[in-house]
């Protein structure tokens, strides 16, 4: 069993929901667009990419929409610390899954927007084997899992 992004999973695996997480453009707190509630991704058509280069986040979701960044990223990292130090920066904008702290691991602000483009959220899902044989523990955990997502 594994808590996994509901992007791609292979056919034999089944899976339960977990979360749900609208997408969110982070920014620096000085960036030109900081003061809004919410903006729309063409807004940030000329502002670079910091992509946050991990396959579940890279790969197209399922229900994948134009609007999702997919182009090159100025900059990738495979560590969110070090994607929010990079925003904070002013090296860039980044979508991520949850705006976190307002305040990066080096003390710079940020400001996590929303985004009025309809774009798939990001799901994170409990995951098994189809037909596993799974034991009384993890059937309970299933189980609670079941009861949260209803």
């Amino acid at each position: 069993m594994a808590f996994l992004y509901e992007r791609n999973l292979a056919e034999d695996i089944d899976s339960l929901p977990v979360l749900e997480m609208q997408p969110r453009v982070l920014v620096a707190a000085d960036h030109r667009l900081a003061h809004r509630k919410e903006i729309r991704l063409d807004e940030l058509a000329d502002d670079p990419l910091i992509r946050l280069d991990i396959p579940t986040m890279t790969s197209a979701p399922k229900g994948w929409n134009p609007h999702w960044p997919q182009g090159n990223a100025s900059l990738s990292t495979s560590n969110v610390e070090l994607l929010r130090a990079l925003v904070g920066r002013g090296l860039g904008y980044a979508l991520v899954g949850q705006g976190g702290s307002p305040v990066t691991a080096d003390g710079r602000a940020v400001v996590a927007l929303r985004v009025r483009d309809e774009i798939p959220p990001i799901r994170v899902v409990i995951a098994f084997a189809r037909g596993a044989n799974l034991s009384r523990a993890a059937r309970g955990l299933v189980d609670f899992v079941r009861e949260l997502s209803v």
